[in-house]
């Protein structure tokens, strides 16, 4: 197996293939509907001015206001702060002016992964980046400080990596990323121990207070709530793994499972059983996981065991795309490149709705879970081989 660079004329290469591919793509997805009448209408669902960025409504407050927003949701500490700066009588405007910011920043920390222009070109034509603007979606803000703790874990500077972690949390948590603390240096796990230690004290003092008592009370409550969440609506646009088990549920009874005691029971399991054996294997084999293993394992698996993980969440996928791009090559990488791109493509081909769900699920909410499992399994195969070729190195040395 050949673990050598991508030369710089071969990473070109890939990038202008992908960007092509990218291209063709889109303008056949987004177009599908109109020429056809069958499937979907992704692209008025993105551009139509009835829910167009609703994500991004719904987080402003009224004036009065600092710990609901409009829409009745319980926002994290930091997002608080993010969207009552942004909770202006203009919000056409402010959606604009947050949007523009915050592309600079996801494209500024993705650049700092050392990916070039064509790979920026990349994300601004991809449908994960599309898909994320038009709801209006904080995932770009997530995206672009996730990518500046792989970028400080790169370099090595544990400790700063550990603190971009701490804000994505005050965000809002993406959970799979804290496993990235295991692979940490044991001089950097104990400063970023003591650190957590302390920001957990500050915060037990606050909780004395009922009002912000009442308010973590809350948010931890909406958050569980939301990971195990099934309903109409749930598997629109989703990659999430429980999106493919209702749609073969739907197979088999022509109804989607959302009053099924044992799907419910189910949809809480998963996520439980799935972050345990992530979180076993990044301790067992902590010092074998690469950049590569980390990046695609960490956002696979909140994709897949997510209650719903709508197509904004694939923006995460860049991470592991940049890194394998940017790093070792060999077959496997080549392949999860690949698969990694047909993850990025729109599949609103066909809609499957029933009786109880009118607004149904596309055909990426079947598929995508799919490649993302494949992606997953690739990622383990390639773990196993580079560490076997390794063994029988030491071997034969």
């Amino acid at each position: 197996m050949n673990l050598g660079v991508y030369s710089g004329y071969t990473k070109k290469k890939i990038l202008l293939f992908c960007i092509v591919f990218s291209l063709v793509n889109n303008l056949f997805s987004y177009g599908y509907f109109y020429f056809t009448q069958n499937g979907y209408p992704l692209l008025s669902f993105m551009t139509s001015p009835v829910g167009r960025f609703d994500d991004f409504y719904n987080n402003l407050f009224a004036p009065e206001e600092f710990l609901k927003t409009k829409a009745n949701f319980t926002m994290y500490p930091l997002s608080n702060l993010l969207y009552k700066f942004f909770s202006i009588d203009n919000v056409n405007l402010s959606a604009f002016i947050f949007f523009v910011l915050m592309s600079a920043f996801l494209f500024w920390s993705l650049s700092r992964l050392n990916v070039g222009l064509l790979f920026l070109a990349l994300v601004l034509i991809s449908y994960p980046y599309h898909f994320t603007i038009a709801r209006g979606n904080n995932e770009i803000v997530l995206v672009g400080i996730a990518a500046l703790i792989f970028t400080s874990f790169i370099k090595q500077e544990f400790f700063k990596s550990f603190k971009y972690l701490m804000i994505l949390f005050l965000i809002e948590p993406y959970p799979f990323y804290i496993l990235i603390v295991f692979l940490y240096s044991k001089v950097a796990l104990i400063k970023s121990f003591r650190l957590a230690l302390f920001a957990s004290f500050i915060l037990s003092v606050f909780l004395f207070n009922d009002t912000i008592l009442s308010y973590f009370k809350t948010l931890i409550l909406d958050g569980s709530g939301y990971i195990s969440s099934a309903g109409p609506g749930s598997t629109l646009n989703s990659s999430s793994l429980s999106g493919l088990i209702q749609y073969g549920y739907l197979t088999l009874t022509g109804q989607f499972p959302y009053q099924i005691e044992s799907f419910i029971l189910l949809n809480r399991i998963i996520p439980l059983l799935g972050s345990i054996v992530l979180i076993l294997f990044f301790i067992k084999y902590r010092k074998l996981i690469d950049r590569v293993i980390a990046s695609t394992l960490i956002v696979s698996g909140w994709t897949l065991l997510s209650g719903s993980s709508f197509d904004y969440r694939l923006l995460h996928f860049f991470i592991p795309l940049a890194i394998i791009i940017t790093t070792a090559a060999s077959k496997f990488d080549y392949l999860l490149i690949a698969f990694i791109m047909l993850l990025f493509v729109p599949k609103p081909f066909l809609l499957f709705v029933a009786e109880n769900n009118s607004i149904g699920a596309t055909l990426g909410s079947v598929i995508n879970p799919i490649i993302v499992l494949i992606i997953v399994f690739i990622t383990l195969v390639r773990f196993y081989r580079i560490n076997l070729s390794q063994s029988e190195k030491t071997i034969h040395d």
